[in-house]
């Protein structure tokens, strides 16, 4: 003789089965989703890059691993790292260029710093009486020109 279960018994097994599925639900968001925008595909990252942003998801240690992942270059540049939301923002700064006239030659630089930096980068060595304009404590700004002048010796 088969036994039947009786209506109650099944609407139990259901509720069961739906809680079941729940918390197995919830087991892999917790798996899948971690706090602060960490991801079973790594870490949050937001990369602005002057007028550049780029979202990306990377399992990197290093903001500079992050950053050639993504195929941004740090040549003649710096960054910051600062917390927004749920990501980490790598913010990045191109150091400014400058073009040098001395001699009869000019050269262009990239650089962070002053003029005084820029003529160094540049491989101009001043002699007594040169003058240099701006003056050599002045921070570089993209394009700005810097005039020195050779005295007559």
């Amino acid at each position: 003789m088969e036994e039947k279960s009786g209506g109650k018994g099944r609407g139990a097994k259901r509720i069961l089965l739906i809680g079941a599925a729940i918390a197995a639900a919830a087991a892999v968001a917790l798996l899948i989703l971690r706090p602060g925008g960490d991801t079973e595909r790594g870490k949050s990252y937001v990369i602005r890059d002057g007028n550049t942003t780029l979202s990306v998801m990377s399992e990197a240690e290093t903001p500079e691993e992050v950053l050639a992942e993504a195929g941004v270059s740090l040549a003649n540049a710096r960054y910051e790292v600062t917390t927004e939301d749920d990501a980490t923002v790598i913010v990045i700064e191109r150091a400014p260029a400058a073009t040098v006239a001395c001699d009869g030659e000019e050269t262009v630089v990239t650089i962070f710093g002053t003029v005084a930096d820029a003529l160094e980068a540049a491989g101009v060595t001043l002699g007594e009486g040169d003058t240099v304009s701006p003056p050599l404590t002045e921070k570089i700004t993209d394009g700005m020109r810097i005039e020195v002048a050779r005295s007559a010796r």
